[in-house]
């Protein structure tokens, strides 16, 4: 497991099961931070990849698109994106994007 964290934004990132946990708030001031985590974790490999948003208090357009993008990225590999604990306003945003509601589960793995 490892972690990295801003002043708003913690990310727990563990290899296996494939997890990314946020915590805290998603925006514009840590969307480096974000971007990075979610560019290692969708490197070529086998397994889905799951996202833990149980613990995120807000999250901005920007970092849906990143979620949205790294998505892509996955099923170009034949892999998903797996998203846990997604706040109800969280999925109004996506449905707003357009985005069809990606893999959406109960508890985290």
């Amino acid at each position: 497991m490892t972690e990295a964290r801003d002043g708003l934004l913690r990310v727990v990132t563990v290899r296996s099961p494939l997890l990314l946990r946020l915590e805290g708030e998603a925006d514009l001031s840590n969307r480096d931070l974000l971007s990075a985590a979610l560019r290692a974790m969708t490197a070529p490999g086998t397994s889905d990849l799951h996202v833990d948003l149980g613990r995120l208090a807000f999250i901005d357009v920007g970092g849906l698109l990143l979620l949205r993008r790294a998505e892509q990225a996955l099923a170009r590999q034949g892999r998903r994106l797996r998203m846990h604990g997604v706040p109800p306003v969280a999925r109004k945003a996506m449905r707003l994007l357009d985005w069809e509601t990606p893999a959406v589960e109960g508890a985290t793995p």
